[in-house]
């Protein structure tokens, strides 16, 4: 076969199809270079395991599971607090915050919030809006005296204030967090202003002018307040995986890496409008008429090139856009230096509207499907199928991929309702949600199972304080995201991708072999240890090879380390000296730690597995009561997770996965050199020295 495939193919073309259709994610770090999706998918996308790993049997486990007493587990039962327990709740929230939102170094800043706020945000579809204000802080609302929560202002708080320079390397840091690669800034005045349009298509003016806040209607395109004398900008690389076109200038996937950067840029967009607005600060879009371009090149981001298109300095001309904000946050733009970040996005949106109906969001985002162009749906064997899937995953931005049939087991993993409505399987064509129940169709009889990656920076370093959350909010947001871009995807090749059904999402990864069970009761991955956020898991009618369940030794070590419940703050984890063994039974109604007068532990345990009871009610409690919306310290100091900081890590891996007869000298030794565990002072280092831990992102594909 020649250097380039034909690129116009129909094979090509129905992959294409889905990719290109929906924007799809990110490339992989140092993408290689790809003339059409046979040279994608034929790159590494199978399952690899390294030798040392053990493929059990099918639905044969680590951890010990009694099939026969599984049932589905209906959410409808979980715990929920009383009106005064929530108040309560609400009002410890309400004292840490006025206590922390000005002390350096406690994680729960005006600026921690602001950047949980640009973190979580923003709806699967939702377009650029033209400005964004101030945001609810976390768990502050559920209570009986403001049920709709407070913002800074309604706690008399101050608005976050800075130095020019402390600003500068703040929205440096948030920006390359959310995928940005050089940041830059540039003043407004009677120069500059020439570089923002006059107009609108419709004829309605741009015009600066003393307001208060950015504002657009019949009349005015905009109006910009002047007091907004800043443009915050930066780079929005375009993916490589489409970076060169066939011989006759057309190549899909080059209409892939443009979906990939028009949809990065709303993301990032998006963000750092929530960032802003939570500061105090005008947050206003780039709807606001400025040219891209233009201030990319003002901001020192790079020079104007013969095609009219920036050209920056580390990705030339593969730039998609210089994006931007106007704001009156004080930018020292004179002190300006370009951070780099690698090729690699932390990819997302947080989920609205109904998740579970696949297809409305496919027509929704305008995707057309086989049946549409009169064409047969996309054929390929289970195996082809399982490399397409991967490489989908892939450039969406997942790590890795394992695949289930559903049976008589597995599809006890599928939840009993959603939405307070049961979720049924029926002989229907397409699924869909009515008032009295959510509807699988009966052909989906395959489960993919793709893991989202979560940023180890901020978890290991600051958890349990608010920062350690950023990167699983982060991971949340992408999460959504990639389901979003599957369900597109397949549907653009002729199939379904049904996400939504599975709201317990750690099993999926044990039994397709992505993780074994910890000792926190979450997964375990041979590659990335604990640190990974979730599953997603997408039921389909698309056939998969079987995954098989894994032997690490990473579930036998939990025996010998709990490390995870000495570092608990909450005292949730069952500790070593306490329970060394896994047991059948479940948490105790009469445990000390977390309010047992709301302690209903048989809501929240699933009988059937041989595991370490977990106190879930301890653990949210503490995230409500201490309002840092999550901890992760647990998750941030698993031994697994430090297996890459070491030349003797591999060693130590593979012998864990052999022999239990180390496992408790490696713990010591873990303990000994104090991996995870950071002083209080250098919880600034993310704000203040942004090239101390990068890549922020930390995201590889694999």
């Amino acid at each position: 076969m020649g250097k380039f495939h034909s690129s116009v193919s129909r094979r090509d073309f129905m992959k294409g199809l889905g990719l290109a259709g929906a924007g799809l994610g990110v490339a992989a770090s140092a993408s290689p270079v790809f003339h059409d999706m046979d040279e994608v998918m034929s790159s590494g996308a199978s399952r690899k395991l390294p030798w040392y790993i053990n493929e059990r049997e099918a639905e044969n486990l680590t951890v010990e599971v009694d099939w026969d007493k599984k049932e589905r587990y209906d959410k409808r039962k979980f715990t929920v607090v009383s009106p005064a327990e929530a108040e309560r709740r609400v009002q410890i929230q309400l004292d840490n915050i006025k206590a922390k939102w000005t002390t350096p170094n406690t994680g729960m800043t005006a600026k921690d919030y602001a950047f949980f706020a640009g973190s979580a945000s923003d709806a699967i579809g939702a377009g650029v809006p033209l400005t964004k204000g101030d945001a609810t802080l976390m768990y502050t609302f559920g209570g009986t005296t403001q049920p709709g929560g407070y913002n800074y202002k309604q706690l008399g708080l101050p608005r976050w204030s800075g130095t020019p320079e402390e600003n500068l390397k703040m929205v440096t840091a948030v920006l390359r967090f959310w995928g940005a690669h050089d940041v830059g800034a540039h003043e407004i005045n009677e120069k500059t202003q020439k570089v923002f349009y006059s107009a609108d298509p419709a004829g309605r003016p741009y015009t600066f002018a003393d307001v208060d806040n950015a504002s657009s209607d019949s009349n005015h395109a905009c109006l910009i307040p002047n007091k907004a004398k800043t443009v915050l900008t930066w780079v929005v690389p375009m993916s490589r995986v489409g970076q060169y076109s066939a011989p006759d200038g057309f190549n899909i996937l080059n209409k892939v890496s443009m979906g990939i950067g028009y949809s990065m840029g709303d993301i990032i967009q998006n963000r750092i409008l929530s960032f802003l607005g939570a500061l105090g600060y005008l947050s206003i879009s780039r709807n606001c008429g400025g040219m891209n371009v233009a201030h990319g090149n003002l901001a020192g981001l790079g020079e104007h090139g013969r095609t009219d298109y920036l050209i920056n300095v580390d990705y030339g001309a593969n730039v998609r856009y210089t994006d931007f904000v106007v704001t009156d946050l004080p930018i020292d733009d004179s002190l300006f230096q370009t951070f780099k970040n690698p090729f690699t996005f932390p990819f997302g949106l947080d989920a609205s509207g109904n998740a579970f109906l696949s297809p409305a969001f496919a027509d929704a985002a305008g995707l057309v499907t086989p049946d549409d162009y009169g064409i047969p749906r996309w054929q390929g064997t289970p195996e082809e199928n399982a490399a397409m899937y991967r490489t989908a995953v892939r450039i969406c931005g997942g790590r890795e991929t394992h695949f289930l049939p559903l049976d008589e087991k597995t599809i006890k993993l599928v939840s009993a309702a959603k939405g307070g409505k049961p979720i049924v399987f029926e002989d229907v064509d397409l699924p869909y949600t009515d008032a009295t129940k959510c509807v699988i169709p009966n052909k989906c009889k395959y489960a993919a199972i793709t893991m989202v990656g979560q940023e180890p920076v901020t978890t290991k370093n600051h958890a349990p304080d608010f920062g350690g959350t950023f990167g699983a909010h982060q991971a949340y947001s992408m999460a959504a995201k990639i389901e979003f871009m599957l369900r597109a995807f397949m549907r653009g090749i002729g199939y379904l991708d049904v996400f939504g059904a599975t709201e317990i999402n750690v099993p999926w990864g044990i039994v397709s072999g992505l993780s074994e069970l910890s000792r926190m009761k979450s997964g375990m991955n041979p590659k990335v240890g604990s640190l990974f956020r979730k599953c997603v898991i997408g039921l389909t009618d698309m056939e998969f090879p079987v995954s098989k369940p894994i032997d690490a030794g990473m579930h036998r070590f939990c025996y010998d380390c709990g490390k995870c419940a000495e570092m608990c703050p909450a005292q949730a984890i069952v500790k070593r000296d306490v329970l060394r063994e896994p047991t059948w039974e479940i948490t105790s109604p009469d445990n000390p730690t977390g309010n047992p007068t709301n302690l209903k532990p048989e809501l929240f345990n699933r009988p059937g597995k041989r595991v370490w009871p977990f106190n879930h009610f301890a653990c949210h409690n503490l995230w409500v009561e201490t309002a840092s919306d999550g901890c992760g310290r647990c998750q941030g100091l698993c031994v697994f997770n430090n297996f890459h900081l070491s030349s003797i890590h591999p060693l130590v891996k593979t012998t864990v996965s052999v022999t239990p007869l180390l496992n408790s000298f490696f713990y010591n030794a873990d303990r000994l050199f104090g991996y995870g565990e950071l002083p209080e002072s250098s919880r600034e280092d993310f704000w203040l020295k942004p090239d101390k831990y990068l890549p922020i992102t930390g995201f590889k594909n694999y």
